[in-house]
């Protein structure tokens, strides 16, 4: 499996790289305009760059995929000995890996610019605390479980699609007319995916609370807009979680995952 890995980022390498410098020295240049231009105009540059960067990762995930769904790579890689599971697997985890990198290159350019010009208002969040105070305060139990939430959040997304696309590439022979087809399949996926959901936590409405900011910590202020809160508020008392919304989501990534490999192994017509 890990020489697919290999493969796969050995192909986009150079892009890659591309992009993070990109990244990099864009963001540099933001460094150089502190003082000269308005806090609020060098946070929002930050932030296109970064909104920017995520949209050609996601780009790229998918690309990751329909290449050797539509183009001539699909014999190099669906006819050797390994399974489907095992070749859906490689792609998720480069997925990852490409989108892991790239965030925690624009989150560190976004905390360093937000200690630098240590905003006190304006731009959406008045901060009056450091990033280093704010994670201090957050539970343990919130972090893994966002971070949890995040993956089974992204990875359901990149199954819907690549299953969308393997649906295309099987129903329809004609490969510009599967790629159109694809995304009206992916709409579909998408609506059965949310009534699925929605009729599940109606049915079982049970849910638990999950505190966000340790209830201890009282040094955590944020002042939103004119609203100033403190560890009183939603952020620190928690938010509620539907516990079947969250096991459907788990047997619907899982679902999607198998339907996937069993379609590229056994019904993809190369």
């Amino acid at each position: 499996m890990f020489k697919f890995i290999k493969y796969d980022l050995q192909g986009c390498f150079k892009d890659f790289i591309i992009m993070i410098c990109t990244i990099i020295i864009l963001n540099i240049l933001l460094l150089t305009r502190i003082n000269v231009w308005d806090s609020n105009i060098i946070i929002f540059l930050n932030l296109a760059i970064s909104f920017a960067a995520g949209i050609v990762v996601v780009i790229w995930n998918i690309r990751l995929f329909s290449r050797d769904i539509y183009e001539n790579t699909a014999y190099l890689v669906f006819t050797t000995p390994k399974s489907g599971k095992n070749i859906l697997m490689n792609k998720l985890i480069t997925a990852l890996l490409q989108y892991l990198i790239v965030s925690v290159v624009v989150v560190a350019f976004t905390a360093i610019l937000i200690e630098i010009l240590k905003l006190t208002q304006g731009f959406v969040f008045d901060m009056k605390i450091t990033f280093t105070q704010i994670f201090s305060s957050i539970t343990p139990q919130f972090i893994i479980y966002a971070i949890l939430g995040a993956l089974i959040v992204y990875v359901t997304f990149l199954l819907t699609v690549y299953l969308s696309l393997t649906l295309g590439r099987v129903a329809i022979k004609n490969r510009k007319l599967g790629k159109i087809g694809t995304f009206a399949i992916f709409i579909v996926l998408c609506l059965a995916q949310s009534k699925i959901e929605d009729v599940f936590s109606n049915i079982f409405p049970q849910s638990f609370t999950l505190r966000i900011f340790d209830n201890g910590n009282k040094g955590s202020w944020i002042n939103m807009g004119n609203t100033l809160t403190n560890s009183n508020n939603v952020f620190s008392s928690g938010v509620n979680l539907n516990i079947s919304l969250m096991i459907i989501s788990v047997i619907l990534m899982v679902a999607m995952f198998y339907a996937t490999s069993y379609l590229i192994e056994n019904k993809l017509d190369l």
